[in-house]
């Protein structure tokens, strides 16, 4: 599981505990209260580590709508794109949303989700030659918009990361 997110002072991270006959550890997702400074658990639905899902280490947590939101694992060429939401942190419940892109995304790396509810991916280069990219698909819509960012043309190194949501605050809390 990778990706970090930070809602209403709420740190959510992958983390794995313990072990299980069935994947060796138990996978749970840490909450970290950053006012009151204390950690609570929340665990994964079992669907979403289900055998059948080759790549269900690669679980990603993003921000939906304020909310928890987590992409099932899936492989690059797949055109099939699984998001979970948390409903409720409480009862652990929740609810699976499956969409279907109309094109490949073998170059496209998934980044997250912006404010307004598009998913972000961004490009992975093989070459020089190759522009950096970043996608917003649109799922109301169901159209990709692109936009192509200048300056990398010099780096063949593939990890560009792409953040969402930046915001610099030199406020001292």
């Amino acid at each position: 599981m990778f990706g970090k997110v930070c809602m209403n002072g709420v740190l959510y991270f992958g983390a794995k505990l313990g072990q299980s006959a069935k994947l060796g550890q138990s996978r749970v997702i840490v909450c970290f209260d950053v006012r009151s400074e204390k950690f609570s658990f929340i665990n994964l639905d079992k669907d979403m580590l289900a055998e059948d899902n080759a790549y269900g280490g690669c679980l990603a947590l993003f921000n939906y709508k304020g909310k928890l939101g987590l992409r099932e694992g899936t492989a690059y060429w797949s055109t099939k794109l699984v998001l979970w939401v948390l409903e409720d942190a409480g009862s652990h419940e929740w609810s699976k949303q499956t969409c279907v892109l109309p094109h490949l995304r073998s170059t496209k790396r998934f980044v997250g989700m912006t404010g307004t509810g598009d998913i972000v991916f961004s490009s992975l280069r093989n070459k020089r030659s190759d522009l950096f990219c970043v996608y917003l698909y649109n799922l109301e819509s169901k159209t990709f918009t692109s936009v192509n960012i200048q300056g990398f043309e010099e780096f063949l190194h593939r990890n560009i990361r792409t953040v969402l949501d930046y915001v610099e605050n030199i406020k001292f809390i």
